[in-house]
């Protein structure tokens, strides 16, 4: 009866223990099936940089660093796995002189049913370097418009910062720049504005340190004037046989502001003279010359460069022939009886687009009688043409009788 007493027992204790093996698999999956996996792209986060700070040291490039994870394990403990919760770190505390080193990787956040068999890589390459110091001078720029018609005329600084870093970040910075609110602005106003770099292309370098970034800012505020720009003075010779025909100049009118006294005052903007070289002298050229502002003036636009067009041409002869001849100035009283010629050939020398504006009936051949009475004259013709130079008359003298008038 002892025997039997305990079988129910064994019974209970073998349910107990197939349970248990049946909650093991359900947790932990199929214990004899171990396999791999690889985790990828996890990124790489330095600890201890202030450290490098401490030494006076950065890292050169700003680069982000990745590694791959190979794991093992079983299916059901592989498919847990949440990547979000896995890090990936690398220490910069024994780093304390520029150089480069191999720094090892370290990963976090696995459960303890996964086994790591790989890090790839298991070490990263980085480069410390000495930080780099700059002065510079930042540039404010105004946003929002102010109030009462007004315009900003300057927003400036005069305050200088340090700009720190790693060389390559420090090689292409372009600008320190901040932004200063001039919407509604009444008046001149003073602000602090937070300034940060970039480069050329207007994005910024996350790298470089600024000390202090907050400067101060000043903001004035005019009015705003439309002036010519005046046709500069042309320097130099042309080559023989040419000339200058026309100087022009593109705008011929711009946008000037500044206070009010100030722009009472300021009627034109000059330009330095423009001059021909030996490579410029036959031929029309342009150039760009910068308009000179004065003081307390501000160009609004985004150039302060005009174009000026200097026309250059070839110096050609040109022959006409005038089939009127007029008198001038007979006496009262007086006739003219017979004049020995009925035309005039006349050489003209200009540029061609003067000449070609050229028509016979725009020119005079003209006998000026001022001061003759009656009697036979040789007269010499005056040639009268609106544009050009009359360099040869033919004939230069004409024979007129003078009688009186019945």
């Amino acid at each position: 009866m002892e025997k039997n007493s305990k079988l129910p027992f064994v019974i209970r204790l073998l349910i107990a223990l197939l349970l248990a093996i049946l909650f093991w698999y359900y947790v932990n999956g199929d214990t004899s099936v171990i396999v791999s996996r690889v985790i990828n792209d996890i990124p790489v986060t330095f600890t201890n940089s202030d450290v490098l700070a401490e030494n006076g040291l950065v890292l050169s490039s700003n680069v982000s660093y990745y590694v791959n994870l190979q794991v093992r394990g079983t299916e059901k403990n592989l498919d847990e796995i949440n990547t979000k919760e896995i890090t990936a770190e690398a220490d910069l505390s024994s780093i304390t002189t520029a150089g480069t080193y191999d720094v090892s990787v370290v990963t976090k956040g696995t459960a303890n049913s996964i086994i790591i068999s790989a890090i790839v890589p298991e070490t990263i390459t980085v480069t410390a370097e000495e930080i780099t110091e700059k002065e510079w001078t930042p540039t404010i720029i105004p946003q929002g418009k102010p109030a009462s018609g007004n315009t900003v005329i300057s927003s400036t600084t005069s305050d200088t910062v340090t700009v720190s870093g790693p060389s390559d970040e420090l090689a292409v910075l372009s600008s320190i720049s901040g932004v200063v609110n001039v919407d509604g602005l009444n008046g001149d106003s003073s602000q602090y504005v937070r300034v940060r770099p970039y480069d050329a292309d207007g994005n910024e370098l996350t790298d470089i340190t600024i000390e202090p970034d907050i400067v101060r800012a000043e903001v004035v505020l005019g009015i705003t004037k439309e002036v010519n720009v005046t046709v500069p003075q042309v320097q130099g010779s042309t080559a023989d046989g040419y000339k200058v025909t026309s100087v022009t100049v593109d705008p011929e009118k711009m946008t000037v502001a500044g206070k009010q006294d100030v722009l009472e005052t300021v009627t034109s903007l000059s330009l330095d003279a423009v001059t021909i070289g030996d490579t410029n002298n036959a031929s029309s050229f342009t150039v760009e010359e910068s308009v000179k502002l004065p003081t307390g003036v501000k160009l609004i636009g985004d150039t302060d460069k005009v174009s000026v067009s200097v026309n250059i041409e070839q110096v050609v002869e040109k022959r006409f022939t005038i089939d009127s001849i007029e008198t001038s100035n007979l006496g009262s009283g007086l006739k003219v009886s017979k004049i020995d010629a009925s035309s005039v050939a006349i050489k003209v020398s200009g540029v061609t687009s003067e000449l070609n504006e050229l028509s016979t009936r725009n020119m005079k051949a003209v006998l000026d009688l001022n001061g003759k009475g009656e009697g036979t004259y040789s007269i010499p013709v005056t040639v009268e043409v609106p544009k050009g130079t009359v360099t040869e008359v033919s004939p230069k003298e004409i024979s007129v009788t003078i009688v009186k008038s019945s």
